[in-house]
């Protein structure tokens, strides 16, 4: 018998990948010389032989060393964001530094590939409780949509309570979450990076079907998740077990993203995220101040209800919340990046 999705039992869960992203850095141990030009030419060899449209999120130093590869990027009709300036987490830095280098390298990636550059992604997925103005900064920095946050405890840069699927800041600023799947307790960021690499495939079809209607399953990865012959080395930075983990299954990504987006029509992150109607239709997320109170009034969902806010202000008429857990409810994972 058909079940809730409409598949029999012996059947494969429906896939349904909305998007494909590129985290466009450098990674390596020092006195190492760069893989990263051969690496991000083999995801950009793939993706057109796939004939996918991805976003690729790029550190603003990559761009400075590597022009033509932006430019390649840019011929093959991918979306092109930004991922700060040299991959600094945001608590690494304030807001007036977000704007400036934000403006900055959004008009210099501009004037490097000829098209808008509309997204912002935070390293690391750092937009967290601890950093309040940070989508107000985003903005500020004039991007059209985000996509920074993992909406799970995290010991690197996780925003538990914040929604699973799309929404929207009180500045106005869309949001697109890390798509999360529950597994007991805990959710997996299982879309991309270490997750992608070392979780059963099964498990995350299975998480892909079971993404809610409101959802925008995006797979995120970086060009050194794909190199299975580079040296295995400690990273720097990293705890002893980690390491390991970073370099594991490596030779099979290109085959998993080809599984997952067998069959789907994946687009760049702007065609929701500049889409008027779509953006407007989205909830608004207002979280609770970490650790000391805000000017106004908290309401028991958790959702900040400023006294400040005009009662005719579009974002809060009428006001709309999303469900979201408290923080710190879930056990900590390894970092989604």
């Amino acid at each position: 018998m058909p079940d809730s999705r409409g598949a029999t039992p012996h059947e494969q869960p429906r896939l349904r990948i909305a998007s494909v992203t590129v985290d466009l850095e450098e990674r390596r141990t020092p006195g190492t010389p760069s893989r990263l030009m051969a690496n991000a030419t083999r995801v950009l060899d793939f993706l057109d032989a796939h004939e996918l449209r991805a976003t690729i999120f790029v550190v603003g130093g990559v761009a400075r060393e590597h022009p033509a590869l932006l430019a390649r990027i840019a011929a093959s009709g991918h979306e092109i964001g930004f991922h700060s300036e040299s991959h600094e987490f945001l608590r690494e830095l304030g807001p007036d530094e977000v704007i400036a280098s934000g403006k900055e390298w959004r008009a210099r990636l501009e004037d490097l590939t000829g098209s808008p550059v509309l997204g912002y992604r935070a390293p690391s997925f750092s937009l967290t409780r601890a950093v309040p103005w940070a989508p107000a900064a985003i903005a500020d920095a004039g991007f059209a949509y985000s996509s920074s946050v993992v909406p799970a405890r995290n010991p690197v840069a996780g925003f538990p309570g914040a929604p699973t699927t799309p929404f929207r800041w009180p500045e106005g600023l869309p949001e697109f979450p890390c798509p999360v799947g529950r597994l007991g307790p805990v959710s997996l960021p299982f879309a991309g990076g270490v997750y992608l690499r070392v979780l059963p495939m099964t498990l995350i079809r299975t998480f892909v079907a079971r993404q809610p209607p409101a959802a925008v399953p995006w797979i995120y990865c970086h060009p050194y998740d794909f190199d299975a012959a580079e040296p295995f080395r400690r990273m720097p930075g990293t705890r002893w077990w980690e390491t390991p983990i970073l370099f594991f299954n490596r030779k099979r990504m290109f085959e998993r993203i080809a599984m997952l987006v067998e069959g789907a029509s994946p687009r760049p992150l702007s065609v929701w995220g500049c889409d008027p109607a779509f953006v407007e239709a989205l909830p608004v997320f207002a979280p609770s101040a970490p650790r000391r109170a805000l000017p106004g009034a908290l309401g028991a969902s958790g959702v900040f209800q400023s006294a400040a806010t005009p009662p005719d202000d579009p974002l809060r008429e009428p006001p709309r919340t999303v469900p979201h857990a408290p923080p710190g409810d879930e056990p900590e994972l390894l970092g989604g990046d």
